[in-house]
């Protein structure tokens, strides 16, 4: 459920900045911006330093976070 609802709120996203963005620029920016939050999601997952603990009980809502990317 709630990777539907960040799927759709990010296509829409997506699409209204490819509106407003000039045709030559825009896979660049778009990539740009897919690459930039990638990055800070996998930070946000991984960079946790020596005391980041993977619990067996969060390993759904990683998956559901691989999902996400996927799509």
């Amino acid at each position: 459920m709630l990777t539907q609802k960040l799927q759709l709120l990010c296509l829409q996203e997506l699409g209204q900045l490819c509106s407003v963005i000039m045709e030559p620029l825009r896979d660049r920016v778009v990539t740009s911006l897919l690459q930039a939050s990638l990055d800070g999601l996998l930070r946000v997952l991984l960079d946790g330093g020596p005391s980041r603990v993977f619990h067996p009980s969060k390993s759904k809502l990683l998956e559901e976070y691989v999902e996400v990317l996927k799509f």
